[in-house]
């Protein structure tokens, strides 16, 4: 999760520009009493994937518990506008997912929606599942997005938008955050920082060539320079996603 002020904050965008749900059919925006809280992906035909602190109740009050209180936004753009709503019926949230450490370990959770998506509009796709275990090398463009804010300390954007960062080496993470990145992570951004995934995005997807290989997770601060953004790398759990999902 990440906050402003300390290490770790919930994932917003900053430093991007417009992004299009044509483009990227699978976005879905958790939401709790009509306010956007997490960002997800659509995998299946009726499961979404996201992070396990979106369903966390010691992290904020908005998050989504009881699940009946949460609903899928899915097809749309635009911020709590439009698109199509659906009901949460089942949440599996990673068995070593660890609410008292918040350390993100396992920070990833499956959700299962009430009716399949081909039922609702053949507009809503699913993302690619990367192989399991496959690696993605240093310096390899991705593509992240969400409806978060879009300054450390400003307003959410009322229109998706998207950014493109690249890799960086898992050892230059461990740099910054220490023994919180793991082997199950992966870490995205510039030097320079000034484009970041920050708040009201946590769960968000992370694509490469419609391929969902990340999900948004914590970093420092929010597009500061030499703190990359650490993401939950979806490759180390396509066994666990098979397990829970069937996909």
């Amino acid at each position: 999760m990440r906050n402003e002020s300390t290490q770790k904050k919930i994932g917003r965008i900053v430093g991007g520009h417009a992004g299009s749900i044509s483009e990227h059919p699978y976005m879905v925006g958790f939401e709790k009493n009509g306010l956007l809280w997490c960002g997800g992906t659509i995998i299946g035909s009726d499961w979404i994937i996201t992070a396990a602190h979106c369903f966390d109740s010691s992290v904020a009050d908005c998050a989504c518990i009881p699940t009946m209180e949460c609903k899928i936004r899915a097809g749309t753009s635009k911020l709590e506008k439009e698109g199509f709503l659906l009901d949460v019926v089942t949440v599996h949230v990673h068995e070593s997912y660890n609410e008292v450490l918040k350390n993100h370990a396992y920070d990833l959770a499956v959700v299962k929606v009430n009716k399949p998506f081909r039922d609702v509009s053949s507009t809503l796709i699913a993302a690619n599942l990367p192989e399991t275990d496959s690696d993605i090398p240093a310096g390899t463009m991705t593509t992240v997005m969400g409806w978060g804010k879009t300054a450390e300390k400003g307003d959410m954007a009322s229109d998706l938008q998207e950014i493109q960062i690249p890799i960086v080496d898992i050892s230059t993470c461990r740099n910054v955050y220490g023994r919180l990145i793991m082997p199950h992570m992966l870490c995205a951004g510039y030097p320079e920082g000034k484009i970041d995934a920050c708040q009201a995005d946590s769960g968000g997807p992370m694509i490469i060539d419609h391929t969902l290989v990340g999900l948004i997770a914590f970093g420092e601060g929010c597009a500061r320079a030499n703190r990359p953004g650490v993401y939950i790398k979806v490759a180390s759990f396509r066994d666990w996603i098979k397990e829970k999902t069937g996909i």
